[in-house]
């Protein structure tokens, strides 16, 4: 459910509830196969998803958050930086040079098209 619906709004007792488990024997199985708890383990994907997205897209931030799982980009931006040390914008211009990457930059008009980060 994590990795496939990682957008949705989801709550320690979701997960638990949607697979049939309380919350806390949930939390304490998740945490002994997985090393880390289900929230951490939910954020981590959605940090990894993001990056993709960054990396490989042109979708605006906002969009970016929302298919990510956030209300709003800000909430979105402070989680980033927090987990991975970058904003999402460093990620999004830091991205390899390759004929995707110059393509898209050349399409937007270069990196000073990308919104500033708050």
């Amino acid at each position: 459910m994590i990795h496939t619906r990682f957008n949705e709004a989801w709550t320690l007792e979701g997960l638990a509830r949607d697979i049939g488990m309380s919350r806390t024997s949930f939390a304490n199985k998740f945490h002994q196969y997985i090393g880390i708890p289900p929230v951490k383990y939910l954020t981590a994907w959605r940090m990894q998803e993001a990056t993709t997205l960054l990396k490989t897209s042109t979708l605006s931030i906002d969009i970016i958050a929302e298919q990510c799982g956030y209300q709003s980009a800000a909430s979105f931006r402070k989680a980033f930086k927090c987990n991975t040390g970058k904003t999402p914008k460093q990620v999004r211009l830091n991205r390899p040079d390759t004929l995707f990457g110059r393509a898209t930059d050349l399409l937007l008009g270069g990196s000073n098209n990308c919104p500033k980060e708050e």
